[in-house]
């Protein structure tokens, strides 16, 4: 098992690369850019579970998870990418890192992946194409 410092340097690099993978998986949109955002989608997914389990288990440094909310609010600025893929994530993030901040850089309505039950919590996250 990595050690806490390691998982949280990992954390930091990959949340600050998640904007130029995005862009990259993007590409030139269309059709061409499906695969490349599915596979960016499910890398995405991945490193916000380890934050999250970082987070919870009380492993997360402060600056990691600036790292992470940067890093989404980068993403975000991408305003010709289509984000439903991976939007779910950034609200289901920034709801663990920031709870009771409110965000306004949303390309889209992400009310629907608000759900006062927090038992429902972990279900909401997907979005239709």
């Amino acid at each position: 098992m990595p050690s806490v410092r390691r998982l949280n340097l990992d954390a930091q690099e990959n949340f600050e690369e998640a904007p130029q993978r995005l862009r990259q998986a993007w590409g030139w949109g269309g059709d061409d850019a499906d695969g490349d955002m599915r596979v960016f989608a499910d890398w995405f997914e991945e490193i916000v579970d380890d934050l999250i389990e970082l987070y919870n288990d009380g492993d997360a440094w402060d600056e990691t998870c600036e790292y992470a909310l940067e890093g989404c609010s980068e993403m975000l600025e991408l305003t010709h990418v289509n984000h439903g893929r991976h939007i779910g994530q950034i609200v289901r993030l920034r709801r663990v890192l920031a709870p009771g901040i409110t965000f306004y850089d949303w390309p889209c309505d992400v009310s629907r992946y608000y759900n006062d039950n927090e038992e429902d919590f972990e279900g909401v996250f997907h979005m239709d194409l």
